[in-house]
């Protein structure tokens, strides 16, 4: 485009150059063709005057005349020949001039609009470039979201089975567990005794023969579900170790734990006492699934 702007400028100044050469080429003939109106003008018309006093013949005379007025008829002739060169020329540059601002105006507008689109264009390409961040900002969260994800599954698989494992651990445990207060046996579990608080008939549990203020111990990790007074039985607690197995100890002096808590294995939840075995003697335990009443001895190992 530019390069078609410089030929039409080249072309525009040879027109220019041509005009002003036409135009001097016309001022010479104008010069010569008025010289030759006035030496015609001042050599008149063929009369009788230039018949009498002219040594030329009639005949010579009249051919001069015609040949001179030939002369000036051709002068006229390339007079208007360059009057009408000149007013193509002048058609030819106004034209030239015209599309050389065309040309000019079209080249202006294209260069603006190259310079939109470069700018557009870099534009688009911060955008890509903002996009692509984006992208493996969002590709690095997904990543890190999804090991987050992993790493919450393998935890909560973790819990789970450590959960189920301790769940699990009563039953594993089964018969080397240690019994819940340190003494000799008075009732086991089914045998007969009149005046048992839970069963007059049956025991549905152990009585142990305790010291006065001798520990009672959870015999396994759980959590409290009751501890308190209850008629017919006295100071009870109450753990629930998991699976619906629980275990219940009665006849206690003092409670050393509240509802709600959690123990482990071998931690005191209350003491024995004279006072609270007056009238029913030693601590009373049970174990229990869901509701059914199991054989303490079962579970427990007295050699612990």
């Amino acid at each position: 485009m530019v390069d078609r702007l410089n030929s039409q400028e080249e072309l525009l100044a040879l027109k220019k150059r041509n005009l002003k050469l036409a135009r001097q080429n016309l001022e010479k003939v104008k010069e010569h063709l008025e010289k030759r109106l006035r030496s015609y003008y001042l050599m008149g018309k063929t009369g009788l005057l230039n018949v009498t006093f002219s040594t030329r013949t009639l005949p010579d005379l009249m051919l001069f005349n015609d040949s001179f007025k030939s002369l000036i008829d051709y002068d006229k002739k390339l007079f208007n020949h360059y009057r009408e060169s000149i007013e193509q020329l002048i058609v030819a540059r106004d034209s030239h001039e015209k599309e050389s601002v065309l040309l000019s105006e079209f080249i202006t507008s294209a260069v603006e609009q190259q310079q939109e689109l470069d700018s557009l264009l870099e534009e688009k390409r911060e955008l890509l470039a903002k996009v692509k961040t984006q992208k493996t900002l969002h590709e690095q969260a997904v990543s890190e979201l999804k090991k987050a994800e992993a790493e919450l599954r393998d935890t909560l698989a973790q819990l789970r089975t450590k959960r189920d494992n301790t769940l699990k651990g009563f039953v594993l445990n089964k018969g080397m567990m240690p019994p819940p207060v340190k003494g000799r046996i008075l009732t086991r579990y089914g045998e007969s005794k009149v005046g048992d608080a839970l069963n007059a008939g049956k025991s549905q549990g152990v009585t142990f023969d305790a010291s006065n203020g001798a520990a009672i111990k959870a015999i396994f990790a759980g959590r409290i579900i009751f501890a308190g007074y209850r008629k017919g039985f006295g100071n009870m607690v109450i753990i629930d170790h998991g699976l619906d197995y629980y275990s219940i100890t009665t006849r206690m002096e003092k409670i050393s734990v509240q509802e709600g808590q959690a123990v482990g294995g071998g931690d005191i939840i209350g003491t024995a006492g004279d006072i609270a075995t007056l009238f029913e003697k030693g601590i009373y335990f049970e174990i229990r699934h869901d509701t059914e009443p199991l054989d303490p001895l079962a579970w427990i190992s007295l050699d612990r």
